[in-house]
């Protein structure tokens, strides 16, 4: 509405019926005011002479009201509800609400109509669409790297992709090309990530993928005195190998041993001539398939024991799916090294197969699994147990270097962290949880890639 520099317009409120109660001609209550300062005179001046007579209120331009008397004569505003049965609004032309509209300016029209006076009014808007020729944003992942599985591998558009977007129309398709790799692939591959948004704009990023065939990695030997004890069957998960005693060294790596994420049981079982001696076992898994063993994590189980080890080791989410190099070493009276002449005692090498599926993990099943028999922790003391918050850690380690210990809760959170220098000797360190709730809790000492788990209690 457009109000003119000396117009006034009367907008039906006024206090004719009571002074001072405001009511619009409807008869609805106020329940909205903009006066100028010192209004509405008729309440708030009663003393003037004229306030008494100023029982209607105008508007000005700039939207302020006044009360005013009736000797004067004034435009107004009528309010016209849409849904007064006189009034109807109909659309003429343009497509109706709720339609796609197509590229280009599309003008939508409307009449409305009352239908006492038979008057009307028309009015249009355009609503312009642009076409969508922008392309969409490609980001690709860098220097992915994977394993072939029995010869070959299919990488997916999904693996390369690194968050790729469109502005408007959404991605319709990825497409990796090339996406399927084979022996004669290894090494360094380039590929391209393909995208298209949903009305045919296409665009491309590059990347590199390494392909790795674990058959052709050389090791590093590994041998022993298989003469008084010998590693006389190894089971993996569903799988089982009894081999004997191979003179120090076996390789089964031609059969690949199928396993899957999460928590992957073991059985270690030793051969021995006469007694039964005291065998330190490790297993070793070549996770990022570059040759060794000595990366952290590569270390995913560690025991001693005199008769057969059953145990477990966990193989987290992080792992891709592929084919990777497991080696077991049996040494008496000490832990192997996973390369060289260990002595009395023996190794054996395998392949394991992970497979796609993903396991299901609270945060402490990782180190949790690796010590399902207690004995394992016969080294390990920890006292009191129950404690009411402070507690002493006492454990023989087998490395002269720094030892990580960390206290989770049951579900998994990390409550304190601390860092010591180890020994081969015994180790005493003082933990205080006081500020923490009462309940179970697990402590991990982590020595290289191995970890140490003992349970205990907050009361």
């Amino acid at each position: 509405m457009c109000i003119r520099d000396r117009d006034k317009v009367w907008i039906g409120l006024s206090d004719e019926a009571t002074e001072g109660t405001y009511t619009w001609t409807n008869g609805d209550s106020l329940s909205y005011s903009n006066w100028y300062k010192n209004e509405p005179k008729s309440h708030n001046q009663s003393h003037s002479h004229q306030a008494g007579r100023e029982d209607y209120t105008v508007m000005y331009k700039d939207g302020k009201w006044k009360m005013k008397d009736d000797n004067d004569h004034y435009k107004y505003v009528m309010e016209v509800p849409c849904n007064n049965s006189r009034l109807s609004v109909t659309q003429i032309a343009g497509l109706p609400s709720g339609s796609v509209f197509p590229v280009g300016v599309n003008t939508v029209t409307y009449v409305a109509l009352d239908s006492a006076s038979g008057l009307t009014d028309t009015c249009s808007f355009n609503v312009t669409i642009e076409a969508d020729t922008e392309a969409p944003i490609v980001r690709c992942k860098s220097n992915r790297t994977f394993t072939l599985v029995n010869g070959t591998f299919t990488v997916s558009a999904w693996d390369i992709d690194n968050g790729s977007y469109d502005n408007c129309s959404g991605i319709a398709s990825l497409t990796l090309v090339p996406n399927t790799f084979d022996t004669s692939n290894t090494g360094a591959n380039a590929v391209t990530l393909i995208v298209i948004d949903s009305v045919g704009n296409i665009d491309s990023c590059h990347s590199t993928i390494n392909i790795i065939d674990p058959n052709a990695i050389n090791y590093c030997s590994a041998t022993g005195n298989s003469n008084y004890e010998w590693i006389q069957e190894v089971r993996v998960g569903n799988n089982t190998n009894i081999s004997g005693n191979n003179g120090g060294y076996g390789d089964y790596t031609a059969t690949p041993l199928n396993v899957n994420r999460g928590s992957v049981s073991l059985k270690l079982k030793p051969g021995h001539v006469g007694r039964s001696y005291n065998e330190y076992w490790r297993v070793w898994i070549d996770y990022n398939n570059d040759g060794d063993f000595n990366d952290r994590g590569e270390c995913v189980y560690q025991r001693k024991r005199k008769n057969t080890v059953y145990g477990s080791f966990y193989i987290s989410n992080s792992k891709a799916a592929g084919t990777y190099t497991m080696r077991i070493g049996m040494k008496y009276g000490r832990y192997p090294n996973p390369c060289g002449y260990c002595g009395y005692g023996e190794y054996e090498d395998y392949k394991i197969t992970i497979g796609t599926g993903s396991a299901r993990s609270n945060g402490i099943d990782e180190i949790v699994t690796q010590f399902e028999d207690e004995e394992e922790l016969q080294d390990v003391t920890l006292y009191p147990n129950p404690t009411k918050g402070a507690f002493n850690l006492e454990f023989e380690g087998t490395f002269d270097q720094m030892i990580s210990i960390e206290v989770r809760s049951l579900d998994g959170k990390l409550v304190k962290k601390e860092l010591i220098n180890g020994s081969q000797i015994q180790n005493r360190v003082q933990l205080d949880i006081t500020n923490q709730s009462n309940g179970i809790y697990f402590i991990s000492i982590r020595e290289r890639d191995f970890v140490k788990v003992i349970k205990f209690t907050k009361m």
